[in-house]
């Protein structure tokens, strides 16, 4: 598979060494993935739209926009439920594959950099998932970031099966405290 400045992801046969299908994606194609069970790849751009093509039969399953100037890098967590992309503007953004932002993490300030570029951080110009998908990292300005693959959603669940055992030898601390009611 490749990308290209032109706006076109390939996909190659290798033992025939020909061009099996060809992707449109508007502008220079900055990455693309293949999801872990092959059935789909994402590419992303300076066009900031992550667009999910069904591998086999090349039809765009959907685009997404990430309100980014650019993308630098896509990729696919090891379930293939979320994709993340690095970006241009500083930020690592979490989807899933229906399009719906999980989160978003936001990189270390450079003013210098940032009034030179018109942007809020550093850009960050790769990112990926740990092999069991629990951990996300991103490469920046000379350094690599790692955080947690978690939404809020699953945080405060995770954190309220925490509570769960204080809460059971202090009640009346649990009526007190408005989240995690159902711990």
């Amino acid at each position: 598979m490749s990308a290209g400045e032109d706006g076109t992801v390939r996909l190659w046969d290798v033992a025939k060494k020909s061009e099996e299908r060809l992707f449109i994606h508007p502008g220079r194609v900055n990455s693309v993935a293949f999801s872990p069970n092959e059935q789909q790849i994402a590419s992303a751009g300076i066009n900031g739209d992550i667009r999910i093509w069904d591998a086999a039969n090349g039809d765009m399953v959907r685009t997404f926009s990430t309100f980014l100037p650019a993308i630098n890098r896509v990729r696919f967590s090891p379930d293939g439920l979320r994709i993340a992309s690095a970006g241009m503007d500083g930020t690592v953004k979490v989807w899933d594959t229906s399009g719906r932002q999980l989160y978003e993490i936001v990189g270390e300030s450079n003013h210098e950099l940032n009034e030179n570029l018109g942007q809020r951080s550093q850009p960050f110009w790769d990112v990926v998932f740990s092999p069991n998908g629990d951990f996300l990292a991103a490469a920046s300005g000379g350094s690599v970031s790692l955080w947690p693959n978690q939404d809020l959603d699953e945080l405060l669940a995770e954190g309220c099966q925490w509570l769960g055992v204080y809460f059971g030898t202090r009640p009346a601390q649990q009526k007190a405290l408005s989240v995690c009611q159902d711990a």
